[in-house]
This record gives structure tokens, C-alpha cells and sequence, in this order.
């Protein structure tokens, strides 16, 4: 006969009914349930890595500023002032002398924009110690850079530009031309329809020159309407929509002022 001591004891726990099939699984509402915790969590994932690659473009955007930046300050350190805001086009050899604004504005009547770093890189070419600043940018931001319309460059001259974290050019400003505006904010009397013309801003010609392009605007409401502090050139990045006119998310190392 068993004593108590010896019975074997009775297991508590209940066997889990079988599903149909006869093996455990899942039920409809448990696959739901983890299909829709995957698609949080990659939406998560997904959201995060968007929000550091962008981080990491403004970051690399304003490093890049900073050097355009540095080299207008060893360029105002040298001589006392900022660069001119025009330029003598280094044409071919025997073509007639024109004069181009190194501005970000539009020329008229075709509006097409006038690629202002492309020409400070080119209006630094004999100024070593700027170029020597220059010379810091890495070299995945560097472009080939358009010439304005109708001119040609002289084939032993290079011309580049510099291009933002998105891979889009960035912007040059001259404070001799901010505020020119397309609209009611005009700075000087001219037709609402065309441009201002730069003999109106920088007096006629010399003789044998001529302006190219002879008139040019700049919207209101775009980040290039702005006036740096100092009255000094200032570069910007349009950011990641590349539209200066969206200027919350355009990117300065110091944010300007802007016409009213």
C-alpha cells in the first residue's frame, strides 16, 4: 500500500487546447497585432534616420558657409573693405569688356539667375591668401558653375561653384544689391515688369564696357532680399526644398535682415 509520502503528485496545469490543425499558432487578431507593431517600429526607425540625415546636411551645409564666410573676412582683412560687386568678365582674349554683377539676382527679360558663388570663386582667383581659405572646401561640394548668359570664358580659367548639403548651389549676397526687389518694395523707380537696371545702381559704364546683364530683380520674398550686419556680403543654403523663398529653412551662419 502507498502512503502519502510516496503517491506521485498530480500535475496542476492544464494541457493548451490544440488549435484546428492540431499544433499551437496564432490567431488572426495576434498577427494583426504584430504586423501592426513591426510598421510602428520601422515607421520609428525610418522617421529617425530621415531626421539625422538631415542634421547631418545642415551641419555640413554651414561648415561649408563658414568657409565662404572666412574667406570674405580675409578678404575685408586685406583690404579694408568687401569685395567689389562687380566684376571685369576674364572673356577671350579680344572680346569687349563687360561688367557682371557677383550677386544672386535674376536677369531680365529672360529671368534666368545669375550663378553668384560660381563668380566670387572666379573674382578671388587673384587674391592668394582668400583663395587659400577658399581651398578648405571639401571637394564633393565643389560644382561646375554656369556663366551668365551670352558670355564665354577664357579657356585657361576654370569656373566652379559650391553646391549646400543637398547638392544645390548656395547663394551669394551683396549687400550693393540687396534689397532690389521685384514688386511694390521696388528701391528705385523702374518698370514692374522688367528690372532695375544696373547703370541705375552703379552708374553708367566705363567707356568701351557695357553691364551684362543690363537689368536684374530679386524677389521680395526670397532669402537673396536680405541685408547681412556689417553691410558685408553674406552666403546662404535655400535647405532642403531649395527654395529661397521658403526662408524658415534656409541656412546662414548669420541670418540677415529683410525688406519689408
Amino acid at each position: 500500500m502507498r502512503t502519502p509520502l510516496t503517491t506521485p503528485r498530480r500535475r496542476l496545469h492544464t494541457r493548451r487546447p490544440l488549435r484546428r490543425g492540431g499544433s499551437p499558432g496564432f490567431t488572426l487578431v495576434e498577427l494583426l497585432i504584430a504586423v501592426a507593431i513591426v510598421a510602428i517600429l520601422i515607421a520609428i526607425v525610418v522617421s529617425v534616420g530621415f531626421g539625422a540625415v538631415a542634421s547631418n546636411k545642415e551641419r555640413v551645409t554651414r561648415d561649408v558657409i563658414g568657409i565662404l564666410d572666412n574667406a570674405v573676412a580675409e578678404y575685408i582683412a586685406i583690404h579694408g573693405e568687401p569685395p567689389p560687386p562687380t566684376m571685369n568678365w576674364p572673356g577671350r582674349t579680344g572680346s569687349p569688356l563687360r561688367i557682371v554683377p557677383v550677386s544672386d539676382v535674376i536677369e531680365m527679360p529672360s529671368e534666368v539667375p545669375i550663378d553668384s558663388v560660381a563668380l566670387f570663386l572666379l573674382q578671388m582667383r587673384d587674391q592668394p591668401k582668400v583663395r587659400a581659405v577658399l581651398e578648405g572646401i571639401p571637394p564633393r561640394f565643389l560644382r561646375a558653375g554656369t556663366a551668365p548668359p551670352g558670355l564665354q570664358l577664357d579657356d585657361s580659367l576654370v569656373l566652379n561653384t559650391v553646391v549646400d548639403g543637398w547638392g544645390k548651389p548656395l547663394r551669394y549676397v551683396h549687400p550693393k544689391l540687396a534689397g532690389l526687389v521685384y514688386g511694390p518694395n521696388w528701391s528705385a523707380p523702374t518698370s514692374p515688369t522688367t528690372g532695375v537696371p544696373l547703370s541705375q545702381v552703379f552708374g553708367p559704364a566705363p567707356s568701351g564696357a557695357a553691364y551684362v546683364p543690363v537689368e536684374v530683380r530679386r524677389n521680395a520674398t526670397d532669402g537673396d532680399s536680405g541685408r547681412a550686419e556689417s553691410a558685408r556680403p553674406f552666403f546662404y543654403s535655400a535647405g532642403g526644398d531649395a527654395n529661397p523663398a521658403s526662408a524658415d529653412d534656409n541656412i546662414y551662419t548669420s541670418r540677415p535682415t529683410f525688406v519689408k
